[in-house]
C-alpha cells in the first residue's frame, strides 16, 4: 500500500476524533501503525483510549509505545508509570518510577509519584522517605507538603507533621484542611492553647458545622480538596477536639458549648454526652450531669 493511503487513515482518524467517534479513530490509527510501523502513534492511541474511559486499553497501548521506543524516548517509561498509578497498580507504578529516580529531568517527579503510590497503599513511612527525596532534588509539586504532613500525622510524627501543614497553608491550596490537621498535631503535642486557637480559626472560616465523617483522630485526617464545593465540607471534629484543648487550659464554659454543638448535630453522642457530664460535674451542676450520663448510656447500647 502507498504512503498516501497510510496518510489517508491519519486524516480520517482526525475527522473521527472531531466527530467524537473515538473507536473508529483508534481503528484507523492502528491500521496506520500496521502500514507504516510508526509505533510513536501508540502514544496517541493511548491518549484516545484514556479519553474514551478505557484506562486498561490505554495502558496496553502505551506499553507498546514504550517497548518500541526503547531508550529513544526518555519520557516513555515515566508516562507508563503514570498510567499504572492512575489505574491503581501502585506496585507496578513504583517499579516504573524507580527507573527514573536518578534521572536529571524526571527524578524529582518520580520520587513524588512514588510517595503518592506508597501513601495510597498505606506505607506512610516509605511515602515520607520518597517525599523527602523529592524535596532534596528540588521538586516543587502541589500537595507535597500536605501529603507528607498527612503521612507524618498517620505515623504520629506530630512535630514534623505540624511543620508540613504550616508550609502547606502558606504554599498550597489546601489551607482549610491543612489548618484542621495542623490543629490535630498541635493538640497531640499538648500545645493546647495554640491548638484551640487553630481550631477556632478553622471554625470561624466556616468549615465547622453539621457534617463530618470523622470517627477518630486518625480517621479525621482531612484530604486535599479538589473543588470549591469540597472545600466547604464542614467538620464537627473541630468542635469535638477543640474541647480537649479547652478542657486542658481550663475553659470549661467554652468546652461545654462545644460539646453542646456536637450533641445538637448528633456527633459522637456517647462520648459527647459522657464528657459533657464530666464538665457539668466540675461546674457543680449535678442535675445536668446525671441527665447527660443517662443519655450517654442510652446511646452506648
Amino acid at each position: 500500500m502507498s504512503a498516501d493511503l497510510a496518510d489517508a487513515y491519519i486524516v480520517r482518524a482526525e475527522v473521527y476524533v472531531a466527530q467524537g467517534n473515538v473507536d473508529k479513530a483508534i481503528k484507523d490509527l492502528e491500521t496506520y501503525i500496521e502500514l507504516t510501523e510508526d509505533t510513536s502513534m501508540y502514544a496517541t492511541v493511548a491518549q484516545l483510549q484514556e479519553a474514551s474511559g478505557d484506562p486498561e486499553a490505554a495502558e496496553q497501548a502505551y506499553d507498546k509505545y514504550v517497548e518500541a521506543a526503547g531508550d529513544e524516548e526518555e519520557e516513555a517509561g515515566f508516562q507508563a508509570g503514570l498510567y499504572r498509578m492512575q489505574n491503581g497498580k501502585y506496585e507496578e507504578a513504583i517499579k516504573a518510577f524507580e527507573a527514573y529516580k536518578d534521572n536529571e529531568t524526571y527524578g524529582a517527579g518520580a520520587m513524588y509519584n512514588i510517595g503518592v503510590c506508597k501513601m495510597d497503599t498505606g506505607d506512610y513511612a516509605g511515602a515520607v522517605e520518597a517525599f523527602d527525596a523529592c524535596e532534596e532534588k528540588g521538586g516543587v509539586f502541589e500537595g507535597l507538603y500536605y501529603n507528607r504532613g498527612v503521612c507524618r500525622l498517620m505515623t504520629e510524627d506530630w512535630e514534623k507533621g505540624a511543620a508540613d501543614f504550616k508550609a502547606s497553608i502558606e504554599k498550597e491550596p489546601y489551607a482549610d484542611n491543612a489548618t484542621y490537621n495542623l490543629a490535630i498535631c498541635q493538640m497531640q503535642l499538648e500545645d493546647y492553647e495554640t491548638a484551640a486557637a487553630t481550631f477556632t480559626a478553622y471554625i470561624k472560616d466556616g468549615r465547622g458545622g453539621a457534617k463530618s465523617g470523622a470517627e477518630s483522630i486518625v480517621e479525621s485526617v482531612a484530604e486535599p480538596v479538589e473543588t470549591e464545593a469540597a472545600a466547604e465540607v464542614s467538620n464537627l471534629g473541630a468542635y469535638y477536639y477543640r474541647v480537649v484543648c479547652e478542657g486542658a487550659i481550663g475553659n470549661l464554659e467554652n468546652a461545654l458549648a462545644d460539646y453542646t454543638v456536637c450533641i445538637d448535630n448528633g456527633y459522637e453522642l456517647t462520648q459527647s454526652y459522657y464528657q459533657r457530664a464530666q464538665i457539668y460535674a466540675a461546674l457543680g451542676d449535678t442535675e445536668n450531669q446525671n441527665k447527660d450520663l443517662a443519655e450517654s448510656l442510652k446511646y452506648s447500647e
